[in-house]
């Protein structure tokens, strides 16, 4: 039972890997040169990277899968070699931190089931740590980030993680814990795509402020020197 209960974990947060990946890439490159191919690339990443997991049985290769498909998917945006380098460097470099970190607290802590709680307490960390990185960006253009979204990438992901901490003190084979898991990392990455969103759409709105007055003042200097030619 914890072994199908395992496997349909890593399935779903496997799913949470992939979209913090695209989160962080975000970050690393401007622009996109692929647009397009973006979610079939993306899909591409989780199914060659899920089914290697399943097929293979063996960390090593799931290792390389990753790092490979992760280097593939550089190569959607504009950017040079050594930046995508570094880029996947830096993505596994993070993951792996955060998932030994994790696996000491729960040697510390005795965790019940180290597998499963350690697999999605890594995942969220790291999500945490990829929105806190992708919320800076917004500040480095100069947009105030109100204090309630600070709290909320802090406090949400940090509750979901008590909440699974507690059911993890329980039976591991109640039917309700996979769903809950579900709905609770659901929530997380909706919360976190709405401020992005949000974010998003304000930079628009600045920026179309911006051109709305920039032809104005051009309209302007453009009668200024039409009466003064007329004078």
């Amino acid at each position: 039972m914890k072994d199908i209960l395992h496997l349909n974990m890593y399935l779903i947060t496997n799913l949470l890997t992939v979209y913090t990946v695209f989160k962080f890439f975000k970050i690393f490159f401007d622009e996109e040169k692929y647009q397009k191919y973006k979610i079939s690339g993306y899909l591409l990443y989780y199914i060659i990277t899920t089914s290697v997991y399943l097929f293979c049985h063996n960390s090593l290769l799931t290792l390389v899968a990753n790092i490979i498909c992760m280097f593939v998917i550089t190569n959607l945006y504009k950017s040079s070699l050594s930046k995508k380098c570094i880029a996947v460097a830096l993505v596994y470099g993070v993951s792996m931190l955060v998932e030994c970190i994790v696996v000491l607290i729960g040697i510390f802590l005795k965790w019940g089931n180290m597998e499963i709680t350690g697999l999605i307490v890594s995942r969220i960390i790291l999500l945490i740590i990829v929105q806190i990185l992708h919320t800076n960006t917004f500040i480095q253009k100069e947009i105030l980030i109100p204090k309630i979204q600070w709290i909320s990438i802090i406090v949400f992901p940090c509750g979901t993680v008590l909440l699974f901490l507690l059911l993890d003190k329980g039976d591991f084979s109640n039917n309700l814990l996979l769903p809950s898991v579900m709905i609770l990392l659901f929530f997380n990455i909706l919360v976190f795509y709405i401020f992005d969103k949000l974010n998003s759409e304000y930079i628009k709105s600045i920026d179309e402020k911006i051109r709305t007055n920039k032809k104005e003042l051009e309209a302007r200097y453009y009668m200024q020197e039409r009466n003064v030619f007329y004078n």
